[in-house]
This record gives C-alpha cells, structure tokens and sequence, in this order.
C-alpha cells in the first residue's frame, strides 16, 4: 500500500516524475516488483508439496494437478490483491488510508460479492457468484485450471491498472 503512497508523502514521486520514465512504466515496475515479491515468498511453500510427496503412505500420491492449481489459483489471487493495493496508493497519499481502502476492496473481491450472492436468486446470483474471486480461486483448487479463470484475473488486474489512469 505505501508503492505509492510513500512516494507521494516523502516528495520523491515528483523525482520519479521527472525522470524520462513515464508514469505508467512506474507504476508498472512497481507492480512487476510486488509481482516479483510474491513469487519469491511462495517458492518456500513448495517444501510442503516435496515434503507430503516423499512423506506419504504411498510416494508421490498427492493430487498434484489440485495442489499445483491451487499455487496458480494463489499467485492470480496475490496478483490482484497486489493491483487493488496499488490502485489503492494511487489515489491517496496517506499509506493507512491506502490500506484501509485496499483491505476493504479486497475483503469485497473475494468474500462479499458472493455473500451478495446469498441474497439474490436466478440469474443475478449466477453473476454475483461469478464476479467474486473466491469463485474463481475454488474452481483453480480443484486442479481445473479454465481460461475463464485466467481471463477473470487479468481482466480485473487490468481494470484496476486502468480505472486510476497511470
């Protein structure tokens, strides 16, 4: 949340500014490094995976197309969540504040658009289910890993990206 925001408070954003960078290739390198931040604190959960291959009844019985699609399933989760933090320091310059919005923002991705759900009926829960990242996730946990899925994601990581405007 303080990608930006810090940035913004401190009075390097102006430096960043004027440099020859653009804005959006800022805020796409800061997006890349979060990125890159997320990807390296997954890599040590994969001594689990090893560890529940080798450790098990029979080795290698492990549903490896759920676990490894839940791994993806959790880096398109982390990435968005990462996007909804970005956008959230783009449009303030305080980091709490940032943080407020991003956690609110999230908690309505993944969990409140389909408690929304709940209330609906016909065709309307239908779209509510489908609009939630929880929907989503659950379908990639199973091992089944559809463009639909993949789709969801980078369209909402890219509309996050666009609805603040660089």
């Amino acid at each position: 949340m303080r990608m930006v925001a810090e940035e913004r408070k401190t009075g390097t954003w102006e430096l960043l500014k004027t440099s020859p960078l653009k804005n959006y290739q800022i805020v796409v390198a800061k997006y890349l490094a979060a990125l890159v931040l997320l990807f390296f604190s997954l890599i040590p959960t994969l001594v689990y995976y090893f560890s529940i291959v080798q450790l098990g009844d029979t080795i290698g019985n492990i549903d490896s197309a759920g676990f490894f699609g839940a791994y993806i399933g959790l880096f398109l989760v982390g990435a968005l969540f990462a996007a909804v933090g970005l956008f959230s320091s783009c449009i303030t310059s305080n980091q709490i504040v940032s943080f407020v919005v991003a956690v609110f923002l999230s908690f309505l991705l993944y969990g409140g658009i389909s408690a929304l759900a709940v209330l609906a009926s016909g065709d309307l829960a239908v779209l509510l289910t489908g609009l939630g990242t929880d929907f989503h996730y659950e379908q990639m946990g199973r091992g089944v890993i559809v463009s639909e899925n993949i789709y969801y994601f980078l369209g909402m990581i890219l509309s996050f990206w666009f609805v603040h405007g660089f």
